[in-house]
């Protein structure tokens, strides 16, 4: 997988120095800023989506085999 090590990003920040004007840089990054924001709370979303159905398979699990025993004991009562 790609990472990036300190190095590297010191690198990349002093390269964007260098090729944006200073007067563009607070415009820069509040678009940085903004896309992060956005970015952060997409993944936020995902990780309830996420946590919202792994709780309704538990819950449709649990119903599941609540009903396999009561449909075992009407079988056994039945059979008696």
């Amino acid at each position: 997988m790609f990472t990036l090590g300190l190095t590297e990003i010191f690198v990349i920040i002093i390269v964007i120095i260098i090729i944006i004007k200073p007067e563009d840089m607070p415009r820069l990054l509040g678009k940085i800023g903004r896309a992060y924001g956005e970015i952060k709370k997409s993944f936020n979303d995902v990780s309830k989506i996420k946590d919202d159905f792994i709780k309704i398979a538990e819950t449709t699990e649990k119903s599941k085999i609540k009903t396999e025993k009561k449909l075992e004991d009407t079988i056994k009562i039945s059979k008696k």
